[in-house]
């Protein structure tokens, strides 16, 4: 029995080491409910809802991957539109690439079209930086995600920048 007292110390520490705080992965800036509260026009008119929304979901599903789902909606040229879309997403320290498995709606960005559904696969990769609390990612098109503890600021250079607040 004496001789098993040295190892009090070892399973104490292995305790407090595991009952610490948890190690904070990439995504735990991003997953959560998303709201979108405001989207700026190039011209600096605000749009609020009625006249746009949204709402977006970044689900993890383990430290690299997570499902990412967006619902759109606004008032394009008098007319309603929506989109919906559903990703898978991948994330590593540096980078990380969305795979869209579905597009549905009537596009926000080309409001007089037809309700479409788009099930092609389509990939999009980019950077991904962490500076804090603070992540972007920075699509090759040049479109930027940036989460901010409970704000989402997305830039679509030349379109708009859209504001969201965690749900």
């Amino acid at each position: 029995m004496r001789r098993l007292w040295f190892l009090v110390p070892i399973v104490f520490g292995m305790w407090f080491v595991g009952c610490g705080e948890e190690k904070l992965t990439v995504q735990d800036n991003l997953k959560g409910t998303w709201k979108l509260t405001a989207r700026t026009l190039p011209d600096g008119t605000t749009l609020k809802p009625p006249d746009v929304g949204g709402l977006m979901e970044w689900f993890a599903i383990n430290d690299r991957r997570g499902h990412v789902t967006v619902a759109i909606t606004g008032q394009g040229d008098g007319q309603r539109t929506y989109d919906f879309e559903n990703n898978a997403c991948t994330v590593s320290a540096s980078a990380f690439s969305m795979e869209r498995s579905l597009l549905m709606g009537r596009s926000y960005l080309h409001g007089d079209g037809p309700v479409e559904t788009d099930t092609a696969p389509r990939s999009l990769e980019g950077r991904l930086t962490v500076d804090g609390k603070k992540t972007t990612l920075t699509y090759g098109n040049g479109v930027a995600q940036t989460f901010e503890e409970a704000s989402l600021t997305v830039t679509v250079p030349n379109r708009y920048t859209d504001t969201w607040k965690k749900e």
